[in-house]
């Protein structure tokens, strides 16, 4: 269980670095500086209008977007944990001690659920003030 854990917490860390680091085109007016010329060629090229990730246009709801991928991602892993958790209790057959680690497994599993969903939530409202 150690190893699976291990694995999907480099598969998560992973991920997540690749959407920090990956190279894309963050051509916005916060970006520039008046002095270096490069907003007049943004706006010449049509980079200050360009869509990131599929949002509305802006930086902001972009990055929204990918906190929400992201949160989405961690929730359903933590849903599938719960159910691993039920199963791993219905198949204990009585074992004292697997029965124990079904509880301990669905009980931070739902800890887990809930603090993705206030994350959720707060960042519902830090995008909406932004945006």
């Amino acid at each position: 269980m150690r190893k699976s854990l291990k694995t999907i917490s480099f598969l998560f860390l992973f991920i997540l670095l690749f959407f920090c680091f990956s190279n894309s085109t963050l051509a916005g007016e916060s970006f520039f500086d008046d002095s270096t010329g490069l907003k007049t060629t943004a706006e010449k090229t049509g980079h200050t209008k360009q869509a990131f990730f599929n949002s509305a246009g802006s930086l902001e709801s972009g990055i929204g977007n990918i906190v929400f991928a992201l949160l989405s991602l961690v929730g359903i892993i933590f849903l599938f944990l719960l159910i691993y958790g039920g199963i791993f209790w219905m198949t204990a057959r009585g074992n004292e001690s697997q029965v124990d680690k079904a509880k301990n497994i669905i009980t931070n599993s739902l800890i887990g659920l809930i603090i993705v969903l206030l994350a959720y939530a707060i960042s519902v409202f830090v995008i909406k003030i932004f945006v």
